[in-house]
C-alpha cells in the first residue's frame, strides 16, 4: 500500500508537470537569436545560404524567386502551412514589417508548404484580402514550396519557421515557432541586420 507522503509527492509531481506543460503550450512566441547591437564580429562565420535556391510563386506563372538575385538585401523567408492558426495573425504582422523596411533593403517572402489542394485554395483565396491596402500583390510576397525542397536546403522542419539571410547571402538565423513581429526586440533584430553592409560589416 502506498504511504501518504509518497502519494502526496506523486500527486505534487504530476501537478507540476501539468502546469509546466500548460505554460509551454501557451507561450505566444519563440524568440529567434537577436542580432547584436554592435556589428557582429562573427558575421563572417555565418554559413552561406544555398545560392541555387529557387522557389516558385504561389498561383502565378511569373518567374520563380531566386535567392542569388537578392544579394545585397536582407531576406526574411517565412515558412508556414494553412493549418497553423496563429500563422494567419503573424502573416499580417510580416506584411506590415515588409512595408516598413522595404526601402531599407528588407525583402520578406511568405513560403507556403501545403500540398493539399483545399489548403492551397484557401491561401490563394485569402491572400488578396491579407495584402489589401499594403501596396503588395500576392506575386510580390507569396511563394509555394510544396516539395519542401527549399525548406530542406535551409534546414526548416516545422511550421512556422523563419530564416534570416544577411546582405552577404549568409544565414544569420533559423528559428522555429511563432514570432510577435510588432515587438521592439524583433524589429531591432531586423534593423541590426539592415545596418550591416554586404561584407558583413556595419554600413556607413
Amino acid at each position: 500500500m502506498t504511504s501518504k507522503p509518497v502519494l502526496t509527492s506523486l500527486v505534487g509531481g504530476l501537478l507540476i508537470a501539468i502546469l509546466a506543460s500548460a505554460y509551454f503550450m501557451s507561450r505566444p512566441a519563440v524568440e529567434l537569436p537577436l542580432a547584436q547591437a554592435e556589428p557582429d564580429p562573427l558575421a563572417h562565420e555565418r554559413p552561406a545560404a544555398p545560392g541555387s535556391l529557387e522557389v516558385q510563386r504561389l498561383n502565378s506563372s511569373e518567374a520563380s524567386f531566386k535567392l542569388k538575385e537578392h544579394r545585397g538585401d536582407v531576406l526574411l523567408l517565412w515558412f508556414w502551412t494553412a493549418d497553423c492558426d496563429p500563422c494567419w495573425t503573424e502573416i499580417k504582422e510580416l506584411v506590415a514589417l515588409a512595408r516598413k523596411y522595404q526601402r531599407a533593403g528588407l525583402q520578406v517572402r511568405l513560403i507556403n508548404m501545403d500540398v493539399d489542394a483545399e489548403a492551397i485554395r484557401r491561401v490563394v483565396d485569402l491572400s488578396p484580402k491579407i495584402l489589401d491596402g499594403s501596396g503588395f500583390e500576392p506575386k510580390d510576397l507569396m511563394l509555394h514550396d510544396p516539395t519542401r525542397k527549399a525548406a530542406f536546403e535551409l534546414r526548416v522542419d516545422t511550421s512556422p519557421s523563419t530564416v534570416l539571410i544577411d546582405r552577404a547571402g549568409r544565414v544569420a538565423s533559423v528559428g522555429g515557432g511563432s514570432m510577435i513581429w510588432t515587438q521592439e526586440e524583433a524589429q531591432r533584430m531586423i534593423e541590426d541586420l539592415l545596418a550591416e553592409s554586404a561584407s558583413g560589416d556595419e554600413a556607413d
